[in-house]
C-alpha cells in the first residue's frame, strides 16, 4: 500500500509542475492561445469558442498525459460526421472547423 501512495504522491507531484496551453487559428503556426494553465486542472470541462471557429488546432505541453480535445459542434457535442479529435503534445489538427473544447488529462 505504502507503494502505491508513494506512486499517487508522486505523480501528483510531476503533474504540479505542467505547464499546458491549446492554440488555434488558421494555420498551425500562428495560433492564438484558446486557454492555458499551470498548476490548475481542474477536470476536463467543455469549452464553446464563442461562434469563431478555427480550422486547425495544436497543443503544448510539458506533460504528455494532457491532451486537447476539439470539436467541430458547440457544447462538446459529438455526432456521426462531426467527430471529436484528440491532440496531443506537439500535435496540429487541421480538420476543422472547430467550435469547442476541452482540456483532458490521460493516466
Amino acid at each position: 500500500m505504502k507503494l502505491f501512495t508513494n506512486s499517487l504522491l508522486a505523480l501528483a507531484s510531476a503533474g504540479a509542475v505542467n505547464a499546458w496551453t491549446l492554440y488555434c487559428g488558421d494555420s498551425c503556426t500562428n495560433g492564438t492561445a484558446i486557454v492555458s494553465g499551470v498548476d490548475d486542472y481542474k477536470g476536463a470541462t467543455c469549452t464553446d469558442l464563442n461562434s469563431t471557429s478555427y480550422d486547425h488546432c495544436y497543443f503544448e505541453s510539458e506533460e504528455p498525459w494532457y491532451h486537447a480535445v476539439v470539436f467541430e459542434l458547440g457544447g462538446c457535442w459529438v455526432g456521426g460526421d462531426t467527430p471529436a479529435t484528440v491532440v496531443e503534445t506537439g500535435v496540429c489538427v487541421s480538420a476543422g472547423p472547430y467550435l469547442s473544447y476541452e482540456v483532458v488529462v490521460n493516466l
